[in-house]
């Protein structure tokens, strides 16, 4: 085998591997964590406040679990109106995992939910509520297993 069999060889192998490459990259799938992300960006400022908000009224977690709950404890002067309440579970390797939930917590601020209706793995957990007219939030990371 000469030079330019040599040559040819590495050629056909460089093209091969970069088809395959090209390949895989296309069954790759790429998800944003919101499907209206440019639009929730535009209103990025207002949950910033609103984060910024609960971390001056608590700085503990929000979401705790157990074996079978997760419970939302949101702090007692914040819901005397109570308004508006919403958690996302975003699932962060499959969107099709995503829950959302609308919920009102009881006298003591607590809203249970069970953990069968989850699989397992992380997620991004987001509660966002009013008291009153005022609008708190925070995001926490969650592993359920």
């Amino acid at each position: 085998m000469n030079w330019g069999h040599k040559i040819l060889l590495v050629i056909i192998a460089f093209v091969l591997i970069m088809f395959g490459m090209v390949y895989i990259a296309f069954q790759q799938n790429n998800e944003l964590i919101d499907n209206n992300y440019y639009e929730k960006e535009t209103k990025y400022q207002l949950l910033i406040d609103a984060s910024r908000r609960l971390n001056d009224a608590s700085n503990q977690k929000i979401f705790t679990q157990n074996e079978s709950i997760i419970s939302i404890k949101l702090p007692i002067n914040l819901v005397q109106k109570f308004n508006n309440g919403k958690i996302e579970f975003l699932k962060n390797d499959d969107q099709s995992k995503d829950i959302r939930v609308s919920f009102v917590p009881d006298s003591l601020g607590v809203y249970n939910i069970e953990k069968n209706k989850f699989g397992k793995g992380s997620f991004t957990a987001r509660v966002e509520w009013y008291n009153e007219k005022t609008m708190y939030y925070r995001t926490e990371k969650l592993i359920l297993d």
